[in-house]
């Protein structure tokens, strides 16, 4: 359900998506390997928000090659290709390197340094949306690079890792709702927007129960992003902060945790000088893995904003309240599984 308090708009609408993915792999001698992968998924929406039903194919191929140069370095480069509508997008490439020091003891030390081609096709709410939505709308295209460093150890009794990320890009045709005629909003283009930003996360695990493959397990992510368009104005709703707790414990193939979300403030003016307040959200993630002999059956609950807490996404629109999802995953194997065993 979607509203617009200062309009009166309120928009009831049903959504439903089907996908499948299908994936080889080959072994090319000693020090590379190779991957392919294909995903079809089919999108359809039937909203008052909507002019009328909107349907969508979406489908993606990769080809990807892993070599292993060394004992110390790696290197991995994917090719992919969308397909939106029987209409074949730009390849994207996309280029990794790695590198991992042999293990000190209980710690090790690892970095990666990666580019890409980013492009975009706009989503179906930005192009069909109505009122506001924009058929006309050029998709996002650029590049990014990245780097990580990570520290991970390992005792008896810990395992876990420090994992710290940056990232520097810049994106023409940045594809964002700006305020429009009366009180609703349009998408639009941006002609180049240039981003970048950092983030750390810590996570730790701790066995509880020996061999009874139970375990206590936390989270912390942090994330800055700094992002303007080429005028130096304010990207509308990109908040600058955000940040992610988790504390939870596994039994077996069965989980529960606890999630703490938290976003800082958001501009919904492009000078920067109006903002939405900060907000923080808690949600609960329950999950179940069963192993069946060729088939691996994983099931997972998630109950979002556990408070009912009111946020606005955008002016006069809310998030969703007190809400659940639920994921069903259905994998087979000729070669069996294995029982998954956390700790």
């Amino acid at each position: 359900m979607y509203t617009n308090k200062q309009a009166d708009l309120l928009s009831d609408g049903r959504a439903h998506a089907e996908e499948g993915a299908l994936s080889v792999s080959k072994s090319l001698g000693n020090r590379w390997q190779w991957e392919a992968q294909t995903a079809l998924r089919r999108e359809s929406v039937v909203s008052t928000g909507f002019a009328e039903p909107v349907r969508a194919w979406e489908q993606r191929a990769q080809s990807s090659l892993h070599g292993f140069l060394s004992q110390a370095w790696s290197v991995r480069l994917d090719i992919l290709q969308d397909r939106y509508d029987r209409e074949w997008m730009p390849i994207q490439p996309v280029f990794r390197t790695f590198w991992k020091d042999r293990a000190r003891g209980p710690l090790q030390l690892q970095a990666s340094v990666g580019g890409m081609r980013h492009y975009a096709r706009p989503a179906l709410n930005d192009r069909y949306w109505y009122p506001g939505g924009n058929v006309d709308l050029l998709p996002e295209s650029g590049w990014m690079l990245d780097g990580d460093v990570r520290m991970a150890w390992k005792t008896t009794w810990w395992k876990g890792n420090v994992q710290t990320m940056g990232w520097l890009g810049n994106i023409d045709h940045w594809i964002q709702w700006a305020p429009g005629a009366g009180s609703f909003w349009q998408a639009e283009n941006l002609a180049s927007v240039k981003t970048s930003g950092v983030e750390i996360r810590i996570d730790a695990e701790r066995p509880v129960a020996s061999g009874q493959h139970t375990s206590c397990y936390g989270q912390v992510i942090y994330g800055y992003t700094h992002a303007r368009n080429a005028t130096g104005e304010f990207l509308l709703y990109q908040p600058g902060h955000r940040a992610t707790a988790v504390a939870g414990f596994r039994f077996k193939g069965f989980s529960f945790g606890l999630r703490q979300q938290a976003s800082g403030w958001r501009p919904v003016s492009r000078d920067g000088q109006e903002w939405l307040p900060a907000y923080a959200l808690l949600a609960a993630d329950c999950g179940a893995l069963f192993d069946l002999d060729d088939w691996q059956i994983q099931a997972q609950l998630s109950l979002e904003n556990l408070t009912n807490t009111y946020v606005e996404s955008v002016v006069g629109r809310p998030l969703p309240g007190r809400s659940f999802r639920l994921q069903v995953i259905l994998r087979r194997s000729s070669a069996g599984f294995q029982q998954n065993k956390p700790g």
